[in-house]
C-alpha cells in the first residue's frame, strides 16, 4: 500500500531484473551479466528476465553482445516471449564520473540512488 502512495510500478510475477544502466559495456561485468542471465533461464526456464539499462539500448543488441563478445548464446525466446527485455532508464548519465568533477563518489552514489528509484517507478520484479 504505502509503496502505491509513493509511486512504484505494481510488482511484477516470476519476474527477475538486473539494474545494469550500462550493460552494452562489454567489460568484465557484463560477461558476469549474461552468465547470471544464463543461469537463471536454466534454473527458471518461465522467468521473464528484465535489464534496466541505458536509453537507446535494445534487447537484440545486447543479446547479439552477449554472443559476439562472450560466446553466450541463450537459447528459446520468441516473438511473444523474448528471452530478455530492457526497461530503458532515462537519466543513466548521473552515473557518469564526468558529471562530477568534486566529491565524485558521493555524486555518482546520488545519481545511483535516483536512478534506482527511477527503475523501480519503471518495473518492479517479484
Amino acid at each position: 500500500m504505502l509503496l502505491s502512495l509513493i509511486g512504484l510500478a505494481p510488482m511484477k510475477q516470476d519476474a527477475v531484473a538486473f539494474f545494469h544502466p550500462f550493460a552494452d559495456g562489454g567489460g568484465g561485468g557484463e560477461r558476469v551479466l549474461w552468465y547470471a542471465v544464463k543461469a537463471i533461464r536454466e534454473m527458471a526456464p518461465k522467468a521473464k528476465i528484465y535489464i534496466y539499462a541505458r536509453q537507446g539500448v535494445s534487447a537484440a543488441q545486447l543479446l547479439a553482445d552477449a554472443q559476439q563478445r562472450f560466446s553466450i548464446e541463450l537459447e528459446g525466446g520468441s516473438s511473444s516471449q523474448p528471452i530478455i527485455e530492457v526497461v530503458p532508464l532515462v537519466n543513466s548519465q548521473l552515473l557518469a564520473p564526468e558529471r562530477y568533477p568534486r566529491f565524485t563518489l558521493v555524486g555518482q552514489s546520488w545519481g545511483a540512488a535516483r536512478l534506482g528509484r527511477q527503475a523501480l517507478l519503471l518495473l518492479r520484479p517479484r
